[in-house]
């Protein structure tokens, strides 16, 4: 992941205007972009919505924690679709 953000740290240094050694934080904060962060809060919560919005079976059954071992009555084995 730390190479993730020193890619956008490099990415945000390179907008025009701005000199070599200006602030990543100021660049940000004058540019109105968000932070690397703030990129991924917002990228696990659209995920997380995303898989709590599915109707698939086996991602309810993982959702639920039912795992194969906690007894929920049928494991994951047992939801093929027909």
């Amino acid at each position: 992941m730390n190479k993730f953000r020193s890619c956008y740290t490099k990415c945000v240094k390179m907008f025009p205007g701005f000199p070599k050694y200006y602030s990543v934080t100021n660049i940000l904060l004058l540019t109105g972009l968000p932070s690397f962060d703030t990129l991924m809060i917002n990228a696990k919560k659209s995920d997380a919505a995303r898989w709590s919005a599915s109707s698939n079976a086996l991602v309810k059954a993982k959702q639920s924690k039912r795992g194969l071992d906690e007894g929920a009555g049928r494991s994951l084995y047992a939801l093929q679709i027909t």
